[in-house]
């Protein structure tokens, strides 16, 4: 499916996925445990919204400042040293929708600066744009999440599961209302790839890839439940309530991860086709050098003396993925060690000597 960019889509509607499932929790919770006025009821998710964003953003171009964070060890920390401080933060005074939203935005802001190089016509401030940054943070937080965070993400609801004073009445609707979402979801999820150039295996695959659910459960699930809790005097209405939404959040959990997993890795091979990486890459230098439109239609009659520029392409764009591949390699065996605070420079003379080193073999 990488040929018609299917994982590249679905990674990136997960992400608005969060946004969006962030945005409804932060609205709902605001309005359930409504405390004062009609007004503040009113507008208390839409300020968890903002505020989150708000505070993404501003976390997301302190993290522009690569000059000053000269080195791994530095972006990674200070990044998630923002997030913690925004996530206690927000817990502290009930917005917990607002530090979830901050943390997601907070990635994609840096992201988008770190890439096009903001604010680097201040050498003091930043230095040139790379993509490197964000692969090295991608790469430690995806290992610190799977050895640390996702064990006691997932540990902790859990725990927080008491089925002795679950009704028994409770899990049938829990599982009910699971089933009546995936029924929407579902069909919803293969509608909106019509007219993207997909055949209906493809978009039955990218329907099947919304079936799991986990992550925003397991952070936000039990959100309401400790709050109710957390109340002087504490409300055995609002209590039972909150058990109902972990119980929901938990079996989301179990019922749909799991089967997401095993659906998406055994029907995947049989609904998507398999791409060539070499191909992949040919037709990105043929798109590049115009032998061919970005739609697939051949143009040979009009470029038919572009071989060279083919040619070209075809080995920068090998030379890049050897580059990406042996910085994400190197990310955390280059964390702690100090930098020239010059990320860009790294880059370039990376690229001076496998220049070299290709000269030579020729």
């Amino acid at each position: 499916g990488v040929e018609k960019g299917i994982p590249s889509m679905i990674v990136a509607a997960s992400s608005f996925d969060d946004v969006v499932a962030i945005t409804g929790y932060s609205v709902t919770s605001g309005l359930a445990f409504a405390t004062g006025t009609l007004a503040y009821n009113i507008l208390v998710g839409p300020i968890n919204v903002l505020v989150g964003i708000a505070g993404g953003t501003l976390g997301g171009v302190v993290m522009w400042f690569t000059a000053v964070w000269n080195n791994p060890f530095k972006r990674i920390s200070v990044f998630i040293l923002i997030v913690l401080a925004a996530s206690y933060a927000a817990r502290h005074i009930h917005y917990t929708g607002a530090a979830a939203m901050w943390a997601l935005i907070q990635g994609i802001v840096a992201n988008i600066g770190w890439s096009r190089g903001y604010m680097t016509s201040n050498p003091r401030l930043a230095t040139p744009a790379s993509k490197e940054y964000a692969a090295q943070i991608e790469h430690v937080l995806g290992v610190f999440w799977k050895l640390v965070q996702g064990p006691l993400l997932f540990g902790t609801i859990g725990a927080a599961m008491d089925f002795s004073v679950i009704p028994s009445s409770t899990i049938p609707k829990a599982i009910a209302i699971i089933a009546i979402g995936l029924a929407i979801r579902l069909p919803m999820a293969f509608v909106s790839v019509m007219g993207a150039g997909l055949n209906n295996p493809e978009k039955l695959f990218v329907a099947i890839s919304w079936i799991g659910k986990a992550t925003v459960q397991a952070a936000l699930g039990s959100a309401a439940y400790d709050y109710a809790l957390e109340q002087d005097p504490v409300n055995p209405d609002e209590v039972r309530y909150g058990l109902d939404i972990l119980t929901v959040a938990v079996f989301a959990i179990l019922l749909t991860a799991p089967a997401g997993v095993i659906l998406i890795f055994k029907l995947g091979p049989k609904l998507l086709t398999k791409a060539e990486p070499h191909k992949l890459l040919a037709d990105e230098a043929a798109i590049a050098a115009g032998e061919i439109s970005p739609d697939g239609q051949f143009e040979l009659s009009e470029h038919s003396g572009r071989t060279e520029d083919r040619s070209r392409m075809e080995e920068e764009y090998m030379t890049e993925l050897e580059y990406r591949e042996e910085s994400i390699k190197h990310a955390v065996d280059n964390i702690s060690k100090p930098s020239d605070g010059d990320g860009g420079k790294a880059r370039q003379q990376w690229f001076r000597k496998r220049k070299a080193n290709n000269s030579a073999d020729k």
